[in-house]
């Protein structure tokens, strides 16, 4: 996945994604 390539919409809709795909303690960013 080439973030470089993403819109701010796409970003935006693949930061949620990763927020609902996994539990908010696997995510240490």
């Amino acid at each position: 996945i080439l973030v470089s390539s993403f819109s701010e919409e796409q970003l935006n809709r693949y930061e949620m994604y990763r927020r609902s795909a996994f539990p908010k303690a696997a995510i240490k960013r």
